[in-house]
């Protein structure tokens, strides 16, 4: 780890009814982040969904639901993390994803954001 660890907060995202609602705020902060995150990593948009198709496929279905986190360092959000778990199989495993700005990695907030999925997939009896 590099630097001091910043100041930050972690908080469950609310699946906002529409991209133009009053409660869509975080969602399209959000969903910009992760455009910056995709670009950093890939140097291109490419790979970037649309803000409607994450919001469309973190929706729970009959057959998986999700759970989805981010952080905020400053007020701003600056890494996400989610947790999908399948309903209909019986299996014990969860599909977890997490990613940070470059700028903030290698200060904790990831290990953070990862344990906070980890100890939800755990507590729904996903232990791979």
């Amino acid at each position: 780890m590099t630097g001091r660890l910043p100041d930050f907060s972690i908080h469950e995202l609310n699946l906002p009814d529409s991209l133009n609602g009053p409660d869509s705020k975080d969602f399209r902060e959000l969903s910009s982040v992760m455009d910056t995150m995709v670009l950093e990593t890939w140097g291109s948009l490419d790979r970037a969904l649309s803000a409607q198709v994450r919001l469309a496929g973190w929706r729970d279905t009959p057959y998986e639901a999700s759970r989805n986190f981010f952080g905020r360092v400053d007020g701003r959000i600056i890494g996400h993390a989610s947790c999908f778990v399948p309903l209909t199989d019986k299996v014990h495993t969860a599909w977890l994803h997490l990613d940070v700005l470059d700028a903030y990695r290698w200060r904790g907030i990831g290990t953070a954001l990862l344990r906070t999925v980890e100890e939800v997939a755990g507590a729904g009896g996903q232990t791979r």
